[in-house]
């Protein structure tokens, strides 16, 4: 670099020139080190520049760089190392979501791992939990019966349609013949384990009954035969047979898996 040379400074009555300005740039030195050609180096213009990777934390004052000294989008993924901001580098309450561009935080750019519930602040892990459970939400287990807020660790829960399954609130259509739609709201119940036919549910049906001649030894009503009721003395054409069946209730229960249902109320 160049050397300070005798006349090129001002006397007291020398015009200022930009020939002696220049002069004065150009002869110009610094302290030892000060451009080492590894962090600084002084460009074509005069300026000093900073090289790449030339900045070390060794060579910054504690607290020299503050946001007020950055300009907007000074700092961007490309300037920042691998490696180069950890978590003991980052002050409480330093990085917030107003700081954080939408899409910024993405999975690949998250270690395995990396979020705990210890890392996260209390505002932050509550909105995570209600995102993944808000109120009103249904949480099923197989095996275990434990309460979800023990075994979540929040939020007030409450065991749920037990005996009952889960059917999605709307319209629905079977696939009978003559198809039927149902409309479901939502909280609403319905069902019945058992049931027993009333008569409007039983399919139309007929019984085969056997032609009697006069003289057959069979008594009307005995319980084991028919007769004309003419044949015993009375009127008419109806004909009775015994009866069948033992009117009991049938099951109405669907194939089903039995869990341990909970929802959430608070």
């Amino acid at each position: 670099m160049a050397i300070i040379t005798t006349g090129n400074n001002f006397d007291a009555t020398d015009a200022v020139t930009s020939t002696k300005l220049n002069n004065i740039a150009n002869a110009a030195t610094f302290v030892a080190g000060a451009v080492d050609g590894t962090s600084l180096e002084l460009k074509i213009d005069g300026k000093l520049g900073v090289k790449d990777a030339g900045i070390t934390l060794s060579k910054v004052n504690a607290n020299a760089i503050g946001t007020s000294q950055l300009v907007n989008n000074a700092v961007t993924t490309g300037k920042i190392l691998n490696g180069a901001v950890t978590t003991d580098k980052i002050l409480n309450e330093a990085v917030t979501t107003v700081k954080i561009d939408d899409s910024a935080v993405t999975t690949a750019k998250i270690k395995d791992a990396g979020v705990t519930a210890a890392k996260l602040a209390t505002d932050a892990l509550e909105l995570v939990r209600n995102l993944a459970y808000p109120v009103g939400s249904v949480y099923m287990n197989a095996t275990v019966a434990t309460n979800p807020a023990t075994l979540l660790g929040f939020g007030t829960w409450v065991a749920f349609s037990t005996g009952r399954i889960l059917i999605g609130a709307g319209q629905g259509t079977d696939a009978q013949p003559t198809p039927e739609t149902v409309t479901f709201t939502a909280s609403s119940t319905g069902g019945e384990y058992n049931h027993t036919l009333t008569e409007d549910e039983i399919p139309v049906h007929s019984h085969v009954q056997q032609k009697f001649t006069r003289g057959y030894n069979v008594d009307y009503g005995s319980g084991w035969g028919i007769r004309p009721i003419a044949d015993v003395g009375g009127s008419g054409t109806s004909y009775r047979t015994n009866n069948s069946g033992g009117g009991l209730v049938h099951n109405n229960l669907q194939p089903y898996l039995v869990v341990y249902m909970w929802t959430r109320t608070a």
